[in-house]
């Protein structure tokens, strides 16, 4: 069996709705699968969709949204039993089936009437229930005869207080019809007169054909229209009514007495009493009537100025009301400069034409919703349709273009939508939200390029992430392939270019800093200072990526390492170094110690020894070396070379006196 909506208002339940087609469209348009008559509602609010056997709810890009357990909702939502949606003064119950409705909400046959559907029977029963039944008004008899629509037939008679109009069951008279509102108007007493006001109804309150605006006073004979249902309003004064027909007896009386010489007067008197019933037909806006009258006054008196005048007046007004009609054709064929030009001719013969100024102002919408629409001003051009079609709620014309207006809107919303999404990286989301855009709207081209961007950053994104996995794992060729097949779909793809960037600068440093473990058993202190210093190189890279910062993790461990090596060193340099001295053999002992301070500049236990044995040393071997040098020149080559190989054997390779000796030696050999 088919999910079913239990619809209540104000805790009243409404109806139940099956949901026994795939898309549901719930608002207040009378095109919607489900309509409800609430103006917080829009035309098309919301949406409850099949797939499967799973029912989800979703917002129409409505003015006030779409309430889901409390909670307004952004994008389409599953629904489960008992969760409630709210759309406006509504509540809308969802239940998997019919027979999952619990026995407080479907049964037919419930005794309690907050938990009852409403009915036409329940509101003829609401009508006539006594605590809402009118009360005389002394003095006066006002009637309410409603003489068209679901209520035609009823009467209200000398009521007391406020007699108010609506679909609501607070009202005195409560129409079944959904185009009348909840509340929509009521007639109040004030300085001794009955008044109408509209209640910002959604279709508006009629009073003799014409939409009222503000309240206005009603006249005996006033035609209303709300909805379907019209309703004449009169109000006759009983002890006035008595005395005038006293005077009708005595005037009768009179009359039949004076039969000659009222026969005599027949003419001017009948034309004075038809002009009058003409006038009173004008007021009322019946001009055909009031033409027929005053056209009988002129047969009874041809030289009637009144009845000449009225006539013409009638004429005018009928000649207005059809150019009106004309003009109202006109719009509702889309031909709107026609439809204004017919009114401006109106206004030109009736300045203050009412019915022609009000026309003018939705024509003067009308044409300024379609310069909106031009500039793609839509909830400009939404709001003036809006406004036009509270006049012509029938126009299908501006039926059209507020669906169009709004459908683009919502088009440009989810444009900039799938933008946001696309720079959250939500692909698949985004993608989803421009796919709903129309065909023939103007934003489809715009919404189609930004679904293939979409492929495109996804394709790329996709190609990043594989090529960061390869390069964390070392296989740096492979992750270069990864970034050209990525920069193939999208060639400026920036992590891309800056990963295929960070690859070329770590590579060659990886390569160095993978042989740097080799130094960690190694005593060559120059070669391992080359190595940190290669780790500081990767540590301070300016790079930024997952795999990068793998990298950069191992080279500050490596870097560590090779400090605690030269740290290491240096402490068993210090120690051969005592040792070696405690044996008389300082020239060891001395480099002991200047390796001591190469691996550890800090170690000054290093440093102080090794500037003692220098000092000791520098004086002997600066005296060998004057010596061996005065034997060379002097040509005592064999003292010369003794003295400079003993030079050599004391000094430290690579100190000035034994590069002196050395290059003095080879000199001495090349002779």
């Amino acid at each position: 069996m088919s999910a079913v909506l239990v619809v209540s208002c104000n805790k009243v339940l409404v109806q139940k709705f099956e949901l026994n087609q795939p898309r549901v469209v719930i608002g207040r348009s009378q095109r919607c699968d489900l309509v409800l008559q609430d103006r917080e509602l829009s035309r098309e609010h919301s949406e409850i969709t099949k797939a499967g056997t799973v029912y989800k709810v979703a917002d129409l890009g409505s003015r006030n949204g779409t309430d889901l357990n409390g909670e307004m909702i952004t994008e389409a939502q599953a629904l489960k039993d008992g969760d409630t949606i709210t759309l406006g003064d509504y509540q809308l119950t969802f239940y998997g089936t019919s027979s999952a409705v619990p026995d407080g909400e479907g049964a037919d046959d419930m005794e309690d009437a907050a938990t009852r559907f409403v009915g036409e029977a329940d509101i003829k029963k609401a009508v006539a229930n006594p605590d809402k039944k009118p009360k005389v008004t002394p003095n006066m008899i006002c009637r309410v005869a409603i003489e068209s629509g679901p209520l035609k037939g009823e009467m209200h008679k000398n009521w007391e207080g406020e007699l108010t109009f609506g679909r609501g069951f607070n009202n005195t008279v409560i129409f079944p019809d959904d185009a009348v509102s909840t509340n929509h108007a009521r007639i109040y007493l004030k300085d001794g007169h009955h008044y109408l006001e509209d209640l910002g109804s959604s279709n508006g309150t009629f009073i003799n054909t014409v939409r009222m605006r503000e309240p206005q006073m009603l006249n005996h004979g006033d035609k209303i229209r709300m909805g379907v249902s019209t309703m004449e309003y009169t109000a006759v004064d009983p002890v006035k009514q008595k005395k005038m027909r006293v005077r009708l007896a005595l005037v009768a009386i009179l009359l039949f007495g004076g039969l000659g010489v009222a026969y005599m007067l027949q003419p001017e008197d009948q034309a004075a009493r038809l002009t009058e019933q003409g006038n009173a037909m004008l007021g009322r806006g019946n001009y055909e009537q009031a033409m027929e009258y005053f056209a009988r006054a002129l047969e009874a008196s041809p030289s009637y100025a009144e009845a000449e005048a009225g006539i013409s007046r009638a004429r005018s007004e009928q000649e207005a009301l059809d150019l009106l009609a004309q003009s109202e054709r006109a719009a509702v064929e889309d031909r709107y400069a026609d439809a204004l030009e017919i009114v401006n001719r109106v206004l030109r013969l009736h300045p203050n034409h009412r019915g022609a100024r009000q026309l003018r102002e939705v024509l003067e919408q009308v044409d300024r919703a379609s310069v909106a629409m031009r500039a793609q001003n839509w909830p400009a051009a939404i709001q003036l349709l809006d406004r036009a079609i509270e006049s012509y709620p029938d126009s299908e014309v501006l039926q059209l273009r507020l669906a169009q207006a709004q459908s683009e809107q919502r088009a440009r919303t989810a444009l900039a939508e799938a933008r946001d999404l696309l720079n959250r990286q939500q692909f698949e989301a985004g993608r989803r939200r421009l796919a709903e855009t129309a065909p023939e709207s103007t934003y489809y081209e715009e919404a189609q390029e930004l679904i293939a961007l979409i492929d495109q950053e996804e394709f790329a994104t996709q190609a990043y992430a594989d090529a960061q996995d390869s390069f964390a794992q070392g296989y740096s060729d492979q992750a270069l392939q990864e970034i050209e097949k990525g920069l193939e779909r999208h060639p400026t793809h920036a992590p891309l270019l800056a990963l295929k960037a960070d690859i070329g600068m770590v590579t060659p440093l990886m390569a160095q800093i993978r042989e740097g473990r080799g130094l960690l058993t190694s005593s060559d202190v120059p070669a391992i200072r080359r190595m940190i210093e290669a780790c500081n190189a990767m540590i301070n890279l300016r790079a930024e990526s997952e795999a990068v910062d793998r990298f950069r993790a191992s080279a500050r461990e490596l870097q560590r390492d090779l400090r605690t090596r030269l740290s290491t060193i240096s402490a068993e340099s210090v120690q051969r170094g005592q040792a070696l001295r405690g044996e008389g053999n300082d020239r060891e002992a001395l480099m002991a110690f200047a390796l001591a301070v190469e691996a550890d500049p800090e170690n000054r236990e290093a440093r102080v020894a090794a500037e003692s044995i220098r000092s000791e040393l520098v004086p002997v071997i600066e005296d060998r070396l004057r010596q061996a040098l005065v034997s060379l020149e002097l040509g005592q080559d064999d003292l010369a070379r003794e003295g400079l190989r003993e030079v050599l054997s004391l000094a430290i390779p690579g100190d000035g006196f034994y590069e002196r000796a050395e290059r003095a030696l080879d000199r001495l050999q090349r002779r």
